[in-house]
This record gives C-alpha cells, sequence and structure tokens, in this order.
C-alpha cells in the first residue's frame, strides 16, 4: 500500500515525500531490490542526489548478487509427475531468471549515472 503511495506520489511530482515513503517501505521489506532501485532512480533524476542513489543501487546490487540467477535451481530435486507441471515450473524459473537479471541490469546502470555526476 505505502508503495502505492510512493507511486502516486512521483506522479504527482513530490519527489521528496516519495522518497521518504519509499525509505519506510525499504524499512518494511529490507530485502528488497526493487524498492531500493526506484529509490536511487528519484535520487538520480529528480532530487539531484548522486551519493544517495550511487549507495541504494549499490545495495540493490547487494541483494541481487545474494541471490542465484540459474534458472534451473529451482527444477533439481522437485517430484514431478507430469510434463505439464515440469514445463509450468521451468517456465516460472525462467521468468524469475530474468527479472532477476533486470534488476541487475537497472542496478548496474544506476550505479553508472550515479558515478558519472559524482
Amino acid at each position: 500500500l505505502r508503495v502505492q503511495l510512493a507511486y502516486a506520489l512521483v506522479s504527482a511530482r513530490k519527489f521528496n515525500v516519495a522518497l521518504l515513503t519509499l525509505h519506510q517501505c525499504i524499512a518494511l521489506r529490507p530485502s528488497s531490490a526493487k524498492l531500493r532501485l526506484l529509490a536511487a532512480k528519484i535520487c538520480l533524476l529528480h532530487t539531484n542526489n548522486p551519493q544517495q542513489a550511487e549507495l541504494l543501487a549499490s545495495q540493490a546490487l547487494e541483494l541481487i548478487n545474494g541471490c542465484p540467477i540459474d534458472s534451473t535451481a529451482s527444477t533439481q530435486g522437485a517430484s514431478l509427475h507430469s510434463s505439464d507441471s515440469t514445463l509450468d515450473l521451468i517456465e516460472s524459473s525462467q521468468a524469475k531468471a530474468k527479472s532477476k537479471r533486470s534488476y541487475l541490469a537497472t542496478a548496474h546502470m544506476m550505479l553508472g549515472m550515479a558515478q558519472t555526476r559524482l
């Protein structure tokens, strides 16, 4: 619910309040790289705070790198009885791996942008 409030505040161009709201969300969900990346984007593009953006992006990068991006890891050791459920499981794990790679690319981009502005 607070994340939706942060998105609404960004839409209303209330970037400082949105950033405070995102920091509250990060405190509630410390393992969320997505929230850190959104906060880094706001810091970098709207509040002219590249140091904070670099910190948030590097934290997101650490969270993402802490999770394996192996799409076959969740399929090993699973007890499956039909080929349909196997296919569903593989597609699900590939989608998760693609999402992690996307977050990783975004974190690297934010870090690069923040470092060039320092």
